[in-house]
């Protein structure tokens, strides 16, 4: 099935999101969608899905004229799309997200055949190389689980035109490689794919031809072997990114800022142990069920140790809530910054205070809105939030720049370690740039980084050490040369726990 987008236009009130966008899209092709953030990337696909309605243009199916005015107009035609923010219900079963839109149909008005779907699940999982257990309620899936059953949710229908935008945000290597299998599967199947992603290494390993918009315009279309990241980054921003990971090492060896000796906590991870100096940036590699992500948890008083210590500037101290953390002068970005970094319905002033309320409150808790928000202006500057005014919701923002604000509410507390979790998943390379300039600017400061992340070369650009935790030990310490891609998967994927 072939599909065009004629002249697509799109403005809200004043301002032009969309000028003229034309795109063929053939079948079996996969087409990379690139472009920072407000770029128009997300408003051009919500038209092909039928989210929204063009202001003028044509969408035309085997070159007839089609309208879409809600998404199941658009699946009609077998045209889905999957977001970046996830759409499942996170009370219902696994297989109850996947058989939603026709459960009572093929189910049963009051799914009274549940087994059944159950089963279908457990076989359509396999074929996806899945080892969920579809009874399990969403809500207690890890965020990658939750990603790939998104996905594999819009594949139970027939599909001829599939829209991902941004699939391995949360996805380790193993996970992006079995979503890279499918995706080469439906191609052969003549299925077109509009890929949209800020990871250039995805980009070029998966797409035919690669599509750039920027300020709602078409400033790239090209086949993928004939253009260079340089080329697409430039498109991207309008200018040319000389150094696009800025790492300095600000490294005082001298001075241990964070000590953790034997941290268990089972079933996640055992006896380890690792230092940070000051002002350094230590990298965390591990896949989904490394215990990275609790290890990281745990340091930040969520999860209760079993057995092990933990000491700041060499004096001893006891964790038990995040709480408590803060207070030890210790930071945590979580991954998820939507459900876990930010009130989405709160001010980007509000957010930016939410950590550091103290600071601006009198004896009996009283809260100096003055003193705040001259405090969250000056984070505003420090980070280069782009927003309209601080008084509008965070929802609001883009990806970036609610990342952003994460980044100024956790510098506000004026930690001493700084965990981040995926710190620039999501957000476009010139926000992604700012970020990497936001970690320099800390270690500057002596602050210490624990940067976890599956984004590898961002590991390998931006730490002055890594530790690879497999099945929850710490198996390898890797420094100087030896931080690459290879060593960071070989010790991943196939390192043997001692």
């Amino acid at each position: 099935m072939g599909v065009r987008l004629s002249n697509i236009q799109k403005s809200f009130g004043d301002n032009r999101v969309l000028r003229g966008i034309s795109l063929n899209i053939e079948p079996g092709e996969v087409i990379a969608l690139a472009g920072e953030n407000g770029a128009g990337k997300s408003t051009l696909m919500k038209i092909l899905s039928g989210a929204l309605q063009p202001d003028s243009g044509q969408i035309l199916v085997d070159e007839t004229p089609v309208s879409f005015h809600t998404p199941q107009d658009a699946m009609a035609y077998n045209i889905r799309m999957i977001y970046q923010e996830m759409n499942l219900l996170r009370d219902l079963t696994v297989a109850e997200n996947l058989f939603l839109v026709d459960e009572t149909k093929k189910y049963g008005a009051f799914i009274s055949n549940k087994r059944k779907m159950v089963e279908d699940a457990k076989v359509f999982l396999k074929e996806m190389g899945l080892e969920i257990d579809p009874k399990i309620p969403v809500a207690k899936l890890a965020v990658a689980e939750q990603q790939m059953v998104e996905i594999s949710k819009s594949l139970v229908k027939e599909v001829k035109v599939l829209i991902m935008d941004e699939p391995t945000a949360a996805l380790n290597k193993e996970e992006t490689d079995r979503l890279f299998e499918q995706i080469r599967r439906l191609k052969q199947k003549g299925i077109s794919i509009i890929y949209i992603s800020h990871r250039m290494d995805e980009i070029f390993e998966l797409s035919d031809r690669i599509v750039v918009l920027r300020d709602g315009q078409l400033v790239l279309e090209e086949a993928i072997e004939k253009v260079e990241q340089k080329q697409i980054v430039t498109s991207m921003v309008g200018k040319q990114l000389d150094n696009f990971y800025p790492k300095e090492h600000n490294v005082n060896s001298s001075q241990i800022r964070l000590k953790v000796e034997g941290l268990t906590k089972v079933p996640y991870f055992q006896s380890v142990s690792f230092d940070i100096s000051k002002g350094e940036v230590l990298g965390v590699a591990g896949l989904l069920g490394s215990g990275k992500t609790e290890l990281l948890k745990a340091l930040f008083g969520e999860l209760k140790l079993d057995d092990g210590s933990i000491s700041i500037d060499g004096i001893r101290i006891k964790i038990n809530s995040p709480i408590e953390s803060i207070k030890q002068g210790i930071a945590y970005l979580t991954a998820d910054r939507k459900q876990e970094g930010l009130i989405m319905d709160l001010s980007i002033y509000h957010n930016l205070s939410l950590s550091s309320l103290k600071q601006f409150s009198n004896p009996f808790g009283l809260v100096n809105r003055k003193k705040e928000q001259k405090a969250a202006d000056e984070f505003i500057q420090r980070v280069n939030v782009k927003a309209a005014s601080p008084n509008i919701t965070v929802r609001r923002l883009s990806g970036g720049n609610q990342q952003k604000v994460v980044f100024g509410r956790w510098m506000m507390t004026q930690p001493k370690v700084f965990i981040m979790e995926e710190p620039t998943r999501g957000v476009d390379v010139g926000a992604k740039s700012e970020i990497y300039r936001t970690i320099n600017f800390l270690t500057k400061q002596g602050i210490s980084v624990l940067l976890v992340s599956s984004d590898i070369p961002e590991l390998v650009a931006m730490s002055d050490r890594v530790v690879v935790l497999r099945e929850g030990h710490l198996i390898q310490e890797l420094s100087g040369d030896s931080i690459t891609q290879h060593n960071i998967l070989h010790y991943s994927l196939r390192g043997a726990v001692h």
